[in-house]
């Protein structure tokens, strides 16, 4: 049993209140979390540096002023194979990588 939840991309200009951004995919859950999407091709392990980090809390700052959001944002990375740990890689809480988006189900 799954929690129900809409899934759509997202995206807001700049303006005087608010940073612009664009968002992959949200999935906007009954339960009170928003998992907000980065989805990213990699050869190997995405590695997050300082400008991604940078990019990614103004991504999470500017949904949070946009919509008034009172939901816990869970920051999500869908990619290739994973992702490499370092000092920007705590800020995301799930990976989705390839192999659990193509995994047979028995």
């Amino acid at each position: 049993m799954g929690v129900q939840a809409e899934i759509y991309p997202w995206s807001a200009d700049a303006n005087d209140q608010t940073p612009g951004a664009q968002i992959d995919m949200l999935i906007d859950r009954a339960d009170r979390v928003v998992n907000l999407c980065e989805i990213k091709f990699c050869q190997g392990d995405f590695a997050i540096d300082k400008d991604y980090d940078a990019k990614l809390r103004n991504k999470i700052d500017a949904l949070l002023i946009a919509t008034k959001n009172k939901k816990n944002i869970q920051p999500t990375l869908v990619t290739t194979y994973g992702l490499k740990m370092n000092m920007y890689s705590n800020r995301i809480q799930r990976v989705v990588t390839m192999d659990a988006l193509f995994e047979k189900a028995i």
